[in-house]
C-alpha cells in the first residue's frame, strides 16, 4: 500500500489506527520507523495519531499497543533520539530524570553559557568561586542572579567544569 495524503481514513479501533500507522512508516538508515509527517507544528518532531477524536503521540501509542499501559509519571524514551521514531525496539519506559541523564550522557544537554537562560559566563563563575563567601548577596545583585545561584556555583552543583 502506498501513502496517499489525500485519502480519508476513519479508523474505528486502536487496531485499525495501529495497522494504518505501520502501513505508513518507512525505515530509515538507523533502523527508525518514521511515520509519514503530518502538518508541521511546534511538537518537536513527534508524530501523533488520532483515536476517538483524541491526539496521541505515536510513540506512546505504539508502546502501549506492543507492551502495556504507561504508568503514571512515566514517559517513553527513544534510544535512537529520533522523536518521529515508532520502532518498538527503540522505545522504553522511563522518567524525566532518566531522559535528562541520557541527554547529558550523549552530550545533548545544553548547560553553562550555551543554555538559553544563562546569565553568567565562565569567567564570572570562576570569579564567584574565588570570591569570599561573605559577598554572596553582593555578587548575586551584581550578576543579576539569586543567592542560591551563587551558592550552587560554589558548592559545585553548577558550573562544574570551572
Amino acid at each position: 500500500m502506498t501513502f496517499d495524503p489525500t485519502a480519508t481514513f476513519r479508523p474505528k479501533t486502536a487496531d485499525d489506527v495501529y495497522i494504518h500507522l505501520m502501513e505508513n512508516t518507512v525505515e530509515d538508515e538507523n533502523g527508525c520507523w518514521v511515520a509519514f509527517p503530518q502538518k508541521q507544528g511546534s511538537n518537536g518532531g513527534y508524530k501523533y495519531v488520532k483515536l476517538n477524536g483524541n491526539r496521541i503521540y505515536a510513540h506512546r501509542f505504539v508502546w502501549e499497543m506492543n507492551n502495556e499501559t504507561i504508568p503514571k509519571k512515566k514517559i517513553i524514551l527513544h534510544s535512537c533520539d529520533n522523536p518521529a521514531c515508532v520502532n518498538p525496539d527503540h522505545l522504553s519506559v522511563g522518567t524525566h530524570a532518566d531522559n535528562a541523564k541520557d541527554k547529558a550522557a550523549k552530550g545533548r544537554a545544553v548547560s553553562g553559557e550555551k543554555h538559553p537562560g544563562a546569565k553568567l559566563f565562565p569567567e564570572a563563575a570562576a570569579f564567584i568561586k574565588r570570591t569570599h563567601r561573605n559577598y554572596n548577596e553582593d555578587l548575586a545583585r551584581f550578576f543579576g542572579v539569586t543567592r542560591s545561584t551563587i551558592h550552587s556555583i560554589r558548592a559545585g552543583n553548577t558550573w562544574k567544569n570551572i
